[in-house]
């Protein structure tokens, strides 16, 4: 489809039924849960990453739904951390539940090539049911996809609403530039190496400032923990004005006194740019916290 949040929410969508449930990570898109919403299942959540609390949920509760779907992130895109997809899957498994893995975020990204979380683990295509990914992320175009069965995938460009039948699809020139973009990532590999080089330096260069980075796990999707909606939006306006971009999140994209900005890491960021954007950072979340807080409680 033209849309990586459609893509997500109308697969779900159309899989999914009243008497069915999706088992989610907590921390999983909005797209997802826009999606069980759409297909009237009932959605349960384990702890983020925690296998073991996946396996606590789907004994308690999978016996009282007819199909069961997990659905989780290859790379967390608000938290930097990196999805325990080939342990999840395999729970998944233990109980009959069909798994859905978003690749949005990590396609480009993660294993040797690029190709995803599913190269990083080295799982095979059928250790999940549907794999998810998007365009308009590493690739730099725009649009989403799926990967699955050949037989699920012709059902739903038959009958799919919000996927297939009623959607246009993506134009030429966007097709066009994610092929450019894949060629690009077979080509020249060195491109991952310094992505990853650049993640490495930038999460120490904001460790040794003292930079609150959340539970991120040094990946090229870093946040920046800056609590209060009016001192992450100090310290985004800040940057701006000195040539950074660095959107603040605030509720309810995230919870209440999590509010963060998030730096997106590129192969093509000099160190003297990260340097330089680490003391700039440094300082206003330094100035930030004299601000007060207006946070509204209770």
């Amino acid at each position: 489809t033209t849309s990586g949040y459609l893509t997500n929410a109308g697969v779900i969508g159309f899989l999914l039924g009243a008497d069915d449930v999706a088992i989610c990570d907590s921390l999983i898109h909005g797209s997802v849960i826009s999606g069980v919403q759409w297909s009237g299942a009932r959605r349960l959540n384990f702890r983020h990453n925690d296998p073991e609390s996946l396996r606590s949920v789907l004994r308690m509760s999978r016996g009282n739904f007819d199909r069961a779907l997990v659905v989780v992130e290859g790379h967390y895109s608000m938290d930097g951390t990196v999805g325990r997809v080939s342990e999840i899957a395999t729970i998944a498994r233990e109980f009959d539940c069909a798994v859905m893995v978003d690749e949005a975020h990590s396609l480009g990204v993660f294993g040797e090539r690029g190709h995803g979380i599913r190269e990083h683990y080295g799982m095979p295509g059928d250790a999940v049911d549907i794999w998810m990914g998007t365009l308009s992320k590493a690739l730099g175009s725009c649009g989403g996809f799926i990967a699955a069965d050949a037989d699920l995938i012709a059902a739903m460009k038959a009958a799919a609403p919000g996927v297939a039948m009623l959607t246009g699809g993506p134009a030429p020139s966007t097709i066009g530039a994610a092929l450019a973009a894949l060629d690009v990532l077979e080509a020249e590999p060195q491109r991952l190496r310094r992505l990853w080089s650049n993640a490495e330096h930038f999460r120490t260069l904001l460790g040794e400032r003292g930079i609150d980075l959340g539970i991120s796990e040094g990946t090229p999707i870093c946040p920046v923990i800056v609590p209060g909606e009016l001192r992450a939006g100090y310290v985004a306006t800040t940057l701006l004005q000195n040539g950074i971009y660095a959107g603040a999140i605030s509720s309810p994209a995230v919870p209440a006194g999590q509010e963060r900005l998030r730096f997106f890491l590129t192969s093509e960021h000099e160190p003297a740019q990260l340097e330089a954007a680490a003391d700039l950072l440094s300082e206003a979340v330094t100035d930030a916290a004299r601000l007060p807080d207006l946070s509204v409680t209770g």
